[in-house]
């Protein structure tokens, strides 16, 4: 499945999912927002986008954006990625082409 199926087809990520191939949909149709996960190293991570409009969010005092470190609960060929309560490594309402670089 795709976040558009869970979320919309008309949502907005701020990106072009397409120039980053390393990012995994990972959305489910019971979270918040559509996210998406990836690997660097041998440390899991999920990426968090929620809805640019703020009223449209669970919780209107969270970011737009969120990167959090993750558990592969799976095998690194059929990953299983989860928060597991992950310590949040990145938050901002915007998303720049430097911090994605940062980021990854």
């Amino acid at each position: 499945m795709s976040y558009k199926d869970d979320f919309g087809f008309d949502f907005e990520l701020g990106f072009d999912l397409s120039m980053h191939p390393y990012l995994h949909d990972k959305s489910y149709s019971n979270d918040d927002c559509p996210s998406f996960y990836f690997c660097k190293g041998s440390q899991y991570y999920i990426f968090w986008v929620d809805f640019f409009d703020k009223n449209k969010r669970e919780n209107e005092n969270t970011f737009r954006y969120t990167l959090q470190l993750a558990d592969n609960e799976g095998t690194s060929h059929e990953p299983e990625v989860y928060a597991n309560n992950g310590d949040i490594v990145f938050e901002n309402e915007i998303l720049t082409v430097q911090d994605i670089r940062d980021l990854i």
